[in-house]
């Protein structure tokens, strides 16, 4: 299996401890967050990992020599100009969609999720693409992604709803995607800067175009942990899928 870091961030709610670090680089009881995402996939199976780069690279490129596992293979996808969530998954899309499915998580968050349970939950329910959400007490701070009673969402905070939200969670940064999801990526240049869930999941979810499922969840429990949920939207772990 297939990942991908999302690292190319500029962190400006970290500054200015960003300034002298990527967010992913900086560290969290003496190792850097991405070590310790690096180790998370590595223990559930995930063999090859791009790491996009933008804000101070060689923070993150040092980090991830020092404390990579010697079994994962690392390509590096450098962006010149920061393209957002969307524009540096598309950017790679080739790379990812030779795995099915492949896994995208963010730089900067710290988790103890079955990746691996995941993942085949999300296979299993034939979505082609999943978000891990949490319930969370401080979900009015962070805002949240609502879904129905299938799972599928149904809101994501105020930028898009289509009504009919039953529950929500928190998204936590991690995304399960199909092969064919890369199919419906928006028709722009690889430099475009974007965002995968309100310029690309959530477009592709209001057209209700055929073959193409509304986002799903993926459930999970408290702080720290996740676990698969039903087909559809999103609860304390979140997905977009069909």
């Amino acid at each position: 299996m297939r990942a991908m870091i999302l690292a190319a961030g500029l962190g400006t709610r970290m500054r200015p401890l960003s300034e002298l670090r990527a967010k992913p680089a900086l560290p969290v009881r003496g190792r850097p967050v991405i070590a310790w995402l690096l180790a998370l996939l590595e223990r559930h199976g995930v063999r090859e990992v791009a790491v996009n780069l933008h804000h101070l690279p060689e923070t993150v490129v040092e980090a991830v020599e020092r404390f990579a596992p010697a079994s994962l293979r690392v390509e590096w996808s450098h962006e010149r100009l920061p393209l957002g969530t969307g524009g540096g998954i598309r950017r790679m899309r080739e790379f990812l969609s030779q795995s099915d499915p492949s896994l995208v998580l963010a730089g900067d968050m710290l988790l103890d999720v079955d990746l691996g349970a995941l993942a085949a939950a999300h296979s299993a329910s034939g979505a082609h693409c999943t978000l891990l959400l949490r319930r969370d007490e401080r979900a009015a701070t962070f805002g949240t992604i609502g879904f129905d009673e299938a799972g599928r969402v149904r809101r994501i905070g105020r930028r898009f709803d289509l009504g009919g939200e039953k529950q929500a969670g928190v998204f936590v940064g991690v995304r399960v995607l199909s092969p064919d999801v890369f199919e419906r990526l928006p028709d722009v240049t690889d430099d475009t800067e974007f965002e995968d869930l309100s310029d690309w999941l959530a477009p592709a979810r209001r057209a209700r175009r055929p073959g193409v499922p509304g986002p799903r969840r993926a459930g999970g429990g408290g702080p720290g942990r996740g676990a698969p949920a039903t087909r559809g939207a999103a609860d304390d772990s979140s997905r977009p899928g069909r």
